[in-house]
């Protein structure tokens, strides 16, 4: 469900496709190292995500590490989730079945600065089924220990647009 990436990684590589591009966003974080292993939160002001932040959230990690809540959530994420989960721990929200998938992928994200790429399911509102597409880049206050999640995502559709008759 997720591929791990080095934080050095080519932003050509997120750029995905109809799948969606990812490679702005992930330059621009890049961008922010700065000789560190990972920029920092303040590192960003909210125009650095112009045109991101409907498909954008920001998550803490919890002091134990093993849980992650969500300070900031997109209107369009609002859409494909069916509810907004600002405020809301993850493991508060996850349905059953993808608590233990969702659990490792955290837990292996948090081991090291990397990027993740991984194609989750959306619980969405919409009317036809759809996978989304989601960009994992870490945050850490001191450069190293990641205490926060930006998560940027694209739809992708599962079906072909029937041509007006």
């Amino acid at each position: 469900m997720f591929e791990y990436f080095d934080v050095d990684t080519e932003p050509v590589t997120f750029d995905l496709g109809a799948k969606g591009d990812f490679s702005d966003i992930v330059s621009m974080w890049q961008e922010r190292l700065k000789g560190q292993d990972i920029p920092s939160w303040s590192d960003f002001k909210l125009p650095d995500f112009s045109g991101w932040v409907p498909t954008m959230a920001m998550s803490e990690v919890s002091e134990c590490r093993s849980d992650i809540r969500f300070r900031l959530f997109g209107s369009a994420m609002v859409s494909l989730q069916g509810k907004d989960l600002t405020g809301s721990s993850f493991r508060e929200t996850l349905p059953g079945p993808y608590d233990a998938i969702y659990r490792n992928h955290f837990a292996r994200f948090l081991e090291k600065p990397q990027i993740a790429l991984g194609f989750p399911s959306a619980s969405s509102t919409l009317d036809k089924p759809h996978l989304m597409a989601v960009v994992h880049l870490p945050l850490a206050d001191d450069g190293h220990t990641i205490d926060r999640i930006l998560h940027f995502a694209r739809l992708v559709p599962l079906y072909i647009e029937e041509a007006d008759t």
